[in-house]
């Protein structure tokens, strides 16, 4: 006879709230960045779209396809920034070990969807495994 696993606890709506903004957050932004051909594993590549100085954001010719390009990089931008925002936003109300366990919960979600690591430009399992043990 199986014993049924026990049930974790819900998490609180805040932290629940918090997880589900971030999981779409990062799922857009893959999406985006795919779109784009835009390799936000690459330090390099995330840094330029964040401060627009990447060759991307330059209109060589105004065409219908080039203005759609830009106002989605435009987008893929807003949507790093804001994802930052939002943690340092909830940081104080949540707490680091909330904030942290809904950030590895986002990026095994976008994994198990079939995105490559790093495809959202946030790579915080890799920064975590190579934090010096407190």
């Amino acid at each position: 006879m199986t014993l049924p696993k026990p049930r974790l606890p819900a998490l609180p709506d805040e932290e629940q709230r918090f997880e589900s903004t971030l999981q779409a957050l990062n799922e857009r932004i893959a999406r985006l960045s795919v779109a784009l051909g835009v390799n936000l594993a690459e330090r390099v590549q995330l840094q330029q779209v964040v401060h627009r100085d990447a060759v991307l954001f330059q209109l060589h010719r105004v065409s219908p396809a080039s203005i759609r390009h830009r106002r989605l990089l435009e987008e893929l931008r807003g949507l790093l920034v804001l994802r930052c925002h939002l943690m340092a936003q909830s940081l104080p109300e949540l707490g680091l070990d909330a904030i942290e366990h809904a950030a590895i919960d986002a990026e095994q979600q976008m994994l198990k969807e079939g995105f490559a690591p790093g495809a959202d430009g946030f790579d915080l399992l890799e920064r975590l495994l190579m934090r010096p043990a407190p």
